[in-house]
């Protein structure tokens, strides 16, 4: 029996990132939706219908995926910033209110 071989898969180029949204699915994991263009040079001024790559990760993977996508955009694509929407949960919106 052969071993299992897993080749990295590319899912798009870092120049086709437009932006990234973070939301909380439940206490311990996050949705983080990478929206991209359908080419390099396509300009994203539709983002409702670009292509999006949905991924449920846990709490502290999502935020190291966002560090190495923020910082690797920024070395590729000459210093341009990606813009990054980390969406409040209910819940913390909730304790938000009761803290004040």
């Amino acid at each position: 029996m052969e071993p299992l071989t897993f080749q990295p898969l590319n899912l798009c180029d870092i120049e086709q990132v437009v932006s990234i949204c973070v939301s909380k699915e439940d206490a311990l994991s996050q949705k983080v939706e990478i929206h991209t263009t359908n080419s390099p040079t396509n300009d994203a001024d539709d983002e409702e219908n670009s292509p999006t790559i949905s991924l449920s990760l846990e709490d502290r993977d999502a935020e190291e995926l966002l560090l190495v996508l923020a910082g690797y955009f920024k070395l590729l694509t000459r210093g341009r910033d990606l813009e990054i929407v980390v969406e409040k949960s209910p819940f913390e919106q909730e304790q938000g209110k009761l803290a004040n």
